[in-house]
């Protein structure tokens, strides 16, 4: 469920232009879920979230060459596998607060840098380039990757005051 949550914030947040602000909430199920699963399972829920976000984002690749979106989605939908795994055993093995808050924006980076060396040199801006506009002071500083990193940044905020929340939450919504 929350991986489709995901899904369904992320689809809105790029098929609706109206709707483009809810990216800035879209990984924030994600997140919780990479709280409670381990490395792997946390990483096969990257790479389905991977598979089906980039297959709808994608989809228009199959109307050239279905082959081609096949390549594309096994290029890019290990993307979100690795940061959902990184995620993981940052917050598994780092008990710093801080460090959790940051760990996402830093496996994006990491993930990101690590595409970049390969042949392909994809990195992970895609995320922030509906919003970019909107930010241009950040933009002309930080680039893209600055948009990137405040998106990454406030779903993992999110996530982590849901997640210590939780019991209080559930009270909320059970009365």
């Amino acid at each position: 469920p929350l991986i489709s949550l995901s899904l369904i914030l992320l689809f809105a947040s790029v098929w609706v232009p109206a709707l483009s602000f809810l990216i800035w909430f879209a990984f924030v199920p994600f997140f919780i879920a990479t709280k409670c699963f381990s490395v792997s399972k946390s990483g096969l829920a990257g790479l389905i979230l991977g598979i089906f976000f980039f297959s709808g984002f994608l989809y228009w690749i199959a109307y050239y060459e279905f082959r081609i979106l096949l390549i594309v989605l096994a290029i890019t939908a290990p993307f979100l596998a690795l940061f959902g795994m990184l995620i993981a055993w940052i917050r598994k093995n780092v008990g710093s607060f801080t460090i959790q808050i940051l760990a996402p924006p830093m496996a994006w980076a990491t993930v990101s840098f690590l595409y970049s060396l390969t042949p392909l040199n994809i990195t992970g801006d895609q995320l922030s380039i509906f919003q970019a506009p909107y930010f241009p002071g950040i933009v002309r500083i930080a680039g893209v990757s600055g948009i990137t990193f405040l998106i990454l940044l406030s779903n993992s905020l999110m996530s982590l005051w849901i997640a210590t929340k939780r019991k209080q939450l559930i009270g909320w919504i059970i009365a």
